[in-house]
């Protein structure tokens, strides 16, 4: 069974809302460019640090996802938490 990049992006939101550092190696390429709340950077660690900052800053939250589609390599989502 394929992964497709819906899966993932639900992956990554439910990683995210859990604070699971651990999924970024399966879910994030090693040459992601992550536009975070403060800088751009580059990497896995990045993720980590958005993860981290998105974690401090909003606390324990469920994200609801209002619309997410995909074509190519290209994902959209829309969504929202409360």
């Amino acid at each position: 069974m394929s992964t497709t990049n819906t899966d993932m992006a639900r992956r990554l939101i439910a990683a995210f809302d859990a604070g699971d550092e651990n999924a970024i190696e399966k879910l994030i390429h090693p040459e992601h460019r992550d536009h975070g709340p403060d800088e751009e950077g580059l990497g896995r660690d990045a993720v980590r640090e958005s993860m981290r900052w998105v974690n401090a800053t909003f606390g324990d939250r469920d994200t609801e996802i209002e619309d997410l589609f995909a074509t190519d390599d290209r994902v959209v989502l829309e969504q929202l938490q409360a």
